[in-house]
């Protein structure tokens, strides 16, 4: 069924991706099925700008940190298309901005020429000033989310933003907590 789900992808035919997805919920490895370049259904999705097929499959829990065989991911891919929505997307789900591909490039140089793309990554970028890791991935993550809910459209979008705000709140919790 992976290979259904590539191709359904490749097409955007998002009711039988569906269809798929919600007939082999068992199997999660038809997520990360992947093509003869090892790209899984996300980055095929990314790479195509079906914004609608990349949130499917994030909602599925499709994983974000897969690479392909150049060691680039959905993000990168969604970079390179030029698609706002979906590089949104992706970074409110907790995609990596930093992750380099085997060449040495991040997402943000696979988004050459599209200006708005870039702004945004480079507003997410600002966040590396903070002081821990911890504390720098949240801080990505809800300004990823800030910018996402500006064009929060649907209940499966408001219901991602709340989980990965509950997310953040936790980890906040959990880093001030004193431990023995």
């Amino acid at each position: 069924y992976g290979k259904h789900l590539l191709e359904a992808t490749s097409r955007g035919n998002i009711e039988h991706m569906r269809s798929l997805i919600a007939d082999h919920l068992a199997s999660p490895s038809d997520l990360q099925f992947r093509n003869s370049f090892g790209n899984t259904a996300l980055m095929i999705a990314c790479q195509r700008s079906h914004y609608l097929a990349a949130r499917l499959l994030v909602v599925s829990r499709a994983p974000l940190d897969a690479a392909d065989k150049f060691g680039s991911g959905a993000l990168h891919y969604a970079c390179r298309a030029g698609s706002l929505p979906t590089v949104r997307l992706l970074m409110a789900a907790g995609a990596d901005l930093r992750t380099m591909n085997k060449h040495g490039r991040t997402p943000r140089d696979f988004a050459r020429g599209h200006a708005d793309v870039i702004a945004f990554l480079e507003t997410l970028a600002k966040a590396e000033d903070a002081k821990t890791s911890l504390e720098r991935d949240d801080a990505m993550r809800v300004m990823a989310a800030a910018s996402f809910a500006q064009n929060t459209r649907t209940e499966e979008e408001a219901f991602l933003l709340a989980a990965i705000r509950l997310q953040a709140a936790l980890r906040g919790k959990l880093a001030q907590a004193k431990l023995p």
